[in-house]
């Protein structure tokens, strides 16, 4: 039987950890015993892992006393210096952001155990930690996001991406952007789809849904969103901006825009919304443990992002028969059928907002596409053979 490690943050709701999970609960156990090692316990969906799965102590189990032993270390005040000179020189703070993630994977807790493989199963703390202090025959970098889009500095990484066998991408188009930052690596890149299963995503979509208005229930038009609330990335701050332009041209009398998910500009976006008298139509859930069974409730999904790797939200709602609105994002094509399947408008906001405005007078269109994503399986449990081939 295979040892095989997968390195993670926190089983937090979003779509790396939806596609760790996948994984988990349709890998043969048969053939593989699974250890994963968190950074951190618990997350909204750390009770979904499943029972075969080893789940090792955490890394940093204790975060103050983590802190602690990194500031007085001379090293790690040495890096935090250097981090911040570098951020200037490159005029890049993500440059910060990498080099502090490395010095939090040298400090954190030791796996001394030997794996036929071991995964990181996302970039930064996963990546540094299994490159640096894991010992396996096979060494995988799974990669989520738009190296090049989000803008990370290749001469930090260089070191840790040489140590991997295999560096996995999300999407052809995020390959293809990663083997320009890295072009020596270009014969350890693969492309392998985030894993859904339709199933198990129809199957949580019908709990009862008590916080959210159902459809059969009101004569709102409901748009939905389901993303971590990161303004740079993701983009709400041009949404709401969009949305207020919609209001005052009379679009919004009927249309309500829920937004599940937190992060680090939830407090900002609550502000734009208040001090637009937005209220009564962005509504902010925050996180939900099981985001289907709202977005299963909706009309259009809408993720206005200026950058992606290949977002599993948008497949989901396409499994559920939810139409998604999308900036075009560099894998949008490759997940969306324009004007078939889906609704990709510029990566603009005026192009977004004529977009909107055009389905939302004209929604028959929107009824078009929804009886063609019925017409579809967007599951892709056959990705697992591609991932079988490379831990083997």
């Amino acid at each position: 039987m295979k040892k095989v490690l997968i390195v993670y943050t926190k089983m937090v709701t979003g779509g790396s950890t939806t596609s760790l999970l996948s994984i988990l609960n349709n890998m043969d156990y048969s053939l593989y015993k699974v250890d994963l090692l968190l950074m951190r316990h618990g997350g909204d969906l750390f009770e979904s892992i499943p029972q075969q799965v080893n789940i090792l102590p955490p890394a940093i189990p204790n975060v103050v006393t983590h802190v602690i032993r990194r500031t007085l270390s001379i090293n790690s005040s040495f890096n935090y210096l250097k981090s911040k000179f570098l951020a200037i020189k490159y005029k890049n703070s993500l440059v910060g952001i990498q080099i502090t993630a490395n010095e939090r994977a040298k400090y954190s807790k030791k796996n001394h155990k030997e794996y036929d493989t071991a995964i990181s199963f996302l970039e930064l703390w996963p990546t540094y930690y299994v490159a640096n202090f894991i010992k396996a025959k096979i060494k995988i970098s799974w990669i989520h996001v738009d190296y090049k889009s989000v803008g990370f500095n290749p001469k930090i990484d260089y070191k840790s991406f040489k140590k991997f066998d295999k560096i996995v991408l999300v999407s052809e188009k995020c390959m293809l952007n990663f083997n320009e930052n890295f072009p020596d690596f270009k014969n350890k890149t693969i492309y392998i789809e985030n894993i859904l299963s339709s199933k198990i995503i129809k199957d949580l979509s019908n709990e009862i849904v008590e916080d959210f208005p159902l459809k059969s229930e009101n004569d709102k038009f409901v748009i939905s969103t389901v993303c971590r609330i990161d303004n740079k990335s993701k983009a709400l701050d041009r949404a709401v901006s969009i949305f207020l332009k919609l209001y005052n041209e009379g679009y919004c009398n009927d249309l309500i825009w829920y937004i599940i998910g937190d992060g680090p500009d939830f407090k900002e976006i609550k502000k734009m919304i208040e001090d637009n008298n937005l209220e009564d139509h962005i509504k902010l859930l925050g996180n939900k443990k099981n985001p289907y069974k709202y977005i299963k409730e909706s009309d259009l999904f809408f993720l206005p992002s200026r950058y992606e790797g290949k977002p599993m939200a948008v497949t989901e709602a396409m499994i559920l028969g939810i139409p998604p609105v999308v900036a075009e994002y560099n894998s949008a094509h490759e997940q969306i059928n324009n004007w078939v399947d889906g609704f990709i408008f510029s990566n603009s906001e005026e192009a977004i907002f004529e977009g909107l405005k055009k389905l939302l007078q004209e929604r028959e269109l929107i009824h078009d596409v929804k009886l063609n994503l019925h017409l579809k399986d967007y599951s892709n449990l056959e990705e697992m053979e591609k991932i079988y081939n490379i831990i083997s």
